[in-house]
């Protein structure tokens, strides 16, 4: 049984590690949702807001509206064309959401470029939206992209891509947040969190919003709030694992020098009938919204305060986590959203 020395000292290190992003959402254009206990809801559905021809989707819109959603996630994909991204930036101010993007390539399309030339795309994208983007993330799941006999791109090697292009972007777009991380849960054993510690080792300081994570826990029969043994930082369920690893990351800090919150830029629950990636298999409806409703009560008690749920509008076979379904009607997962979320006093300001 823990002492209650050991419980104080978790909850102390709970309140550091969540007080950068508590100040992230502190600001006036941040959704701050009614309830204290926050988080605010982000969507992300990127064929139905984002590379449909005519996203983004009126439907889609209307649904993020419906569950409460206060930021869209969009992407800015820069071997593919802004094209896509203009369409959707545009699209989501004017229903009056926040707009959230994250900067990256195609998977594998491309060599790991250099970090200048890094930077000089993301100025690019910072500038062309320049006030109309409440934050940005810094390339998506980059520790997927190292190989198993370690080859691609490393931690050391993303830390550098990551702030040359958070400088950039901060140069560009000064009011803008910049994210770190996009994690993935990553191979088993330190995962997630290892990479990101090889990512601001070193001398060189690294300047953060937050940290990005994407903790999927479909591939397990456990309650989505059990911790995985031996997987730190894996999952939904190893949360509390995060600040402690943080605080220990000197060079990484916020702008006034605070240890970094959390930001769950990716969650989500498989559909029956579907697989989704390698992170699971589908499941029953009722299950489906059991485990949501766990995790986001998981993600109110790490003091996350962003939950982007992923993905919003019906999937392909290869993924589907869906809180509605092909013709736009609302899921059980769709209820929980709207039932957890749907009550704000305002929209994002910019």
């Amino acid at each position: 049984m823990a002492s209650r020395t050991g419980v104080v000292v978790a909850l102390l290190v709970l309140a550091l590690a969540g007080a950068g992003l508590l100040a992230l959402l502190g600001r006036d254009d941040a959704p701050e949702p009614v309830r204290s206990a926050g988080p605010a809801l982000m969507i992300d559905s990127p064929w139905a807001l984002v590379f449909a021809p005519g996203a983004p989707d009126p439907a889609a819109l209307a649904a993020a509206r419906r569950v409460g959603a206060r930021l869209l996630r969009g992407w800015a994909v820069i071997d593919r064309g802004l094209e896509p991204t203009d369409r959707f930036v545009a699209g989501a101010r004017r229903a009056g959401f926040g707009v959230y993007l994250t900067i990256t390539y195609r998977r594998r399309a491309v060599a790991q470029p250099a970090p200048d030339a890094f930077a000089e795309r993301c100025s690019e994208v910072a500038a062309r939206y320049r006030g109309r983007i409440w934050g940005y993330g810094v390339w998506n799941e980059p520790n997927l992209w190292v190989d198993a006999d370690g080859r691609g791109l490393r931690g050391a090697g993303y830390g550098a891509l990551y702030r040359a292009c958070e400088r950039a972007i901060r140069r560009a777009d000064p009011d803008a947040r910049v994210l770190i991380g996009e994690l993935a849960n990553g191979p088993r054993g330190d995962g997630a969190c290892r990479y990101l510690e090889r990512a601001v080792a070193g001398d060189e300081e690294t300047t953060t919003d937050a940290v990005a994570i994407h903790p999927y826990q479909m591939a397990t029969d456990l309650p989505v709030t059990s911790p995985l043994q031996g997987d730190h930082c894996r999952g939904i369920g190893r949360l509390t694992d995060w600040p402690r690893r943080l605080i220990a990351m000197t060079r990484l800090h916020t702008a006034d020098g605070a240890t970094p919150g959390i930001a769950i830029t990716e969650y989500g629950e498989c559909v029956a009938g579907f697989r989704c990636g390698k992170s699971g298999t589908g499941i029953a409806e009722p299950l489906r919204a059991e485990r949501l409703q766990q995790a986001i009560g998981a993600s109110r008690q790490a003091g996350v305060r962003v939950f982007g749920y992923y993905h919003l509008g019906w999937g392909a076979e290869t993924w589907n986590s869906a809180a509605f379904d092909a013709e736009w009607r609302p899921t059980a997962v769709a209820d929980v959203l709207r039932d957890t979320f749907a009550s704000v006093e305002s929209e994002p300001g910019r």
